[in-house]
């Protein structure tokens, strides 16, 4: 949602957009020459989509980018169970930081429930993979990809209310299954990089609170 005052509102724009976006399009927003803008934007990879609020409802989906990812890892929903003996508990929050991290510790969660996410939307298709945090994966064949993940694949140009997920007829659909789960490993090999996980407090599916590995 953008609120500007040299831009009229109630309108919507179709263009995908990514939070990678944000930056480089307040940047777009300050008015600064080109040369400024372009110094100022140097290592993101975020897109200025300042110059379609102009005119937001001429965009179509792909004028700015083809497609986009979404990635979601949040430990606070990894278990149910644990979050109501820990971090749900006014216990948990009435300890010093070392107490907590002593009852982390001591109640673990099930690092293998299939929490994590990785999304790529195209505007039709909405690919969606769901593994555990202790199993970070990049898959590379069909086969990989079923025995490691959780799948949702909508078609939301006949699909709008993602009602019919098309990736539980494997048979069916395998050739998109595989087609999508590539475009998102090749998205998140751009926007990402190497994606292992190592971002997280957890080594060999066990908490880590050491020093981080790099």
């Amino acid at each position: 949602m953008i609120v500007h005052p040299a831009y009229p509102g109630g309108s919507e724009c179709k263009a995908l957009t990514s939070q990678l976006d944000i930056a480089p399009t307040i940047i777009g927003l300050t008015g600064l020459n080109e040369k400024a803008r372009q110094k100022a934007s140097v290592g993101l990879q975020g897109r200025d989509f300042s110059r379609l609020l102009k005119n937001p409802n001429q965009a179509s989906i792909d004028t700015l980018r083809p497609s986009i990812l979404f990635n979601f890892d949040m430990l606070s929903y990894q278990d149910v169970r644990w979050a109501g003996m820990t971090i749900d508990t006014k216990k948990y929050h009435s300890l010093t930081s070392s107490q907590q991290l002593a009852m982390l510790e001591k109640y673990p969660p099930n690092f293998s429930n299939r929490t994590s996410i990785r999304s790529y939307f195209d505007g039709r298709y909405r690919f969606s993979r769901y593994f555990a945090p202790n199993n970070f994966n990049t898959p590379k064949s069909l086969e990989e990809l079923m025995a490691n993940n959780d799948l949702e694949i909508y078609d939301l140009h006949n699909d709008p209310e993602e009602v019919h997920n098309l990736a539980l007829e494997i048979n069916k659909n395998h050739e998109l299954i595989f087609f999508l789960n590539q475009k998102l490993n090749e998205i998140i090999a751009t926007e990402v990089g190497v994606d292992n996980g190592l971002y997280m407090p957890i080594r060999n599916g066990k908490w880590y609170f050491g020093k981080v590995e790099s």
